[in-house]
């Protein structure tokens, strides 16, 4: 595996990432880029061009098969908490393009809870939450991912 914090970048060569959009240098920016893409840029709809359909998600709630449940996800999140910025703290990465490559990404997600939903009545109250995804990704995809976050934090 190779650590991606700024002190320590190993970068894998570009040719490592055959099958992926010419536009990625390697995993830990294709991973950095869409998701600036689907949450910072509020591009929900890219989420049908990096994920799989079907697609895995397993988190402590269950698990999701299908692309529409992640959009769909997104956007009760986002519901609940609209000025929600994911900040990368890390990725760690390994694999290669004809088994796949494996993102490990450390995310600090500040967060308002606006919005009723799982987490109850809005509260206005300001969050702080960590997430872990682990993300499989083949063919410019996520096929599989695992997704812990904080939910005592919020």
């Amino acid at each position: 595996m190779t650590s991606t914090s700024p002190t320590t970048a190993t970068r894998a060569p570009a040719s490592a990432m055959r099958g992926f959009d010419a536009e990625f240098r390697d995993l830990d920016h294709y991973i950095r880029v869409i998701t600036d893409r689907i949450w910072e840029g509020g591009r929900i709809d890219d989420i049908r061009l990096y994920y799989s359909d079907p697609c895995i998600v397993d988190t402590p709630a269950g698990v999701s098969t299908t692309v529409q449940s992640v959009i769909d996800g997104t956007r009760a999140t986002l519901a609940m908490f609209p000025d929600r910025r994911l900040l990368a703290e890390d990725i760690i990465q390994s694999g290669d393009d004809t088994g796949g490559f494996l993102s490990s990404h450390r995310i600090i997600s500040t967060m308002t809870h606006r919005g009723d939903g799982v987490f109850g009545e809005a509260s206005g109250r300001r969050v702080h939450a960590r997430t872990i995804a682990d993300c499989v990704c083949k063919n410019n995809r996520i096929v599989h991912e695992w997704l812990v976050r904080d939910q005592g934090a919020i």
